[in-house]
């Protein structure tokens, strides 16, 4: 193109990159008509290697099949479209080695910025190779952002994940239930930890032990199992789930088995999911699309930023999947159960 146009591949740039730099009318009018002439479009990427900056934010989800994940990519592409910024969504399947590589691909393409929208694993071997991969990233100028909290320095937009889930066993019990049952979230994730903290810490202030505490991995088929089992023991009061998904799949084994909710036990998960209100499901509702506009908005923020995370509120949202403990509730088992299926 500045062949065509007869003049150097500086003056070109600075006439396509519309640059502040004086060139000459003239010129000017040289490069654009070879510019329409050749149909010329300027390499993103050249730009970038050039540069070293590059108008791409990445997103670092644990599973984008995930409605809370997908909320918040969504949040973060309005904003990085309004801002003329291209978003790219890194699916890690919560492993570690597999978010290491992406967070080295985005270093390697010069990302403006890093979204991590999952939370990190605490036995996470690759932890230092993470952490030195995140430096290398803020000493190429890219801005990391962190929805909750990692074990690496980062800027921070996210929910209190201990407090919401104090919230809803506080809930179950203030309807005079205690036999709570609880599924956990994936192990080693920090999310799980503290929505555990806060489910055990809110029983103890009551003078309460779980009634039982299951495995999960935040999904349906977690839901499905829990229900399998204590379908064929003892009944709890109620059960709270640590992701809407997998308390969809509580509801869905029960009705299988015969057992009404709430007529029999409460049922209460986290997140709030389309599904969740579709279905009557109690859950604390957290703002997803909104975590993703804040942090989108903290990364393409001119200047420094304050050091302080952004806590968005969340909302306890109760519906009639959760209802007050009948005091002639029987807890013994499934074939107590009139009209089973």
């Amino acid at each position: 193109m500045a062949r065509v146009a007869g003049v150097s591949l500086a003056t070109a740039s600075r006439v396509v990159s519309k640059s502040s730099y004086r060139v000459s009318d003239a010129t000017r009018r040289k490069v654009e008509s070879a510019v329409a002439e050749l149909d010329y479009s300027p390499s993103a990427l050249a730009r970038a290697l050039a540069t070293r900056r590059s108008r791409l934010l990445g997103i670092v989800v644990g599973d984008i099949t995930d409605p809370y994940f997908s909320e918040i990519a969504r949040g973060v592409e309005d904003v990085a479209r309004a801002n003329g910024y291209l978003s790219i969504v890194c699916n890690t399947d919560r492993t570690a080695s597999t978010e290491l590589r992406y967070v080295e691909m985005l270093r390697d393409y010069h990302a403006a910025a890093v979204i991590f929208a999952g939370g990190g694993r605490e036995d996470d071997r690759d932890r230092a190779a993470l952490e030195h991969a995140v430096r290398q990233l803020e000493d190429r100028g890219t801005r990391v952002i962190a929805l909750i909290p990692r074990d690496f320095p980062a800027l921070g937009v996210g929910i209190d994940n201990r407090a919401a889930c104090a919230d809803l066993a506080r809930h179950l019990i203030a309807l005079g239930h205690r036999r709570i049952a609880y599924i956990d979230g994936p192990p080693g994730l920090t999310t799980s930890r503290l929505r555990m903290e806060g489910f055990r810490d809110t029983l103890a202030a009551a003078g309460l032990t779980p009634f039982a505490v299951f495995p999960g991995n935040y999904d349906y088929e977690s839901g499905l199992e829990v229900a399998a089992r204590i379908a064929r023991d003892v009944l709890p009061d109620a059960v709270l789930a640590s992701h809407d998904a997998t308390a969809v799949g509580v509801l869905t084994g029960l009705q299988e088995f015969g057992i009404r909710v709430p007529d029999r036990l409460s049922v209460a998960g986290m997140g709030g999911l389309r599904e969740a209100g579709l279905l009557g499901l109690t859950t604390v509702q957290f703002p997803m699309r909104r975590l993703g506009i804040e942090a989108a908005r903290l990364a393409l923020a001119e200047g420094e930023t304050g050091p302080e995370p952004i806590v968005l509120p969340h909302e306890l949202i109760a519906r009639r999947s959760t209802a007050p403990r009948l005091t002639t509730r029987q807890t013994a088992g499934p074939t107590d159960v009139e009209g089973i299926l």
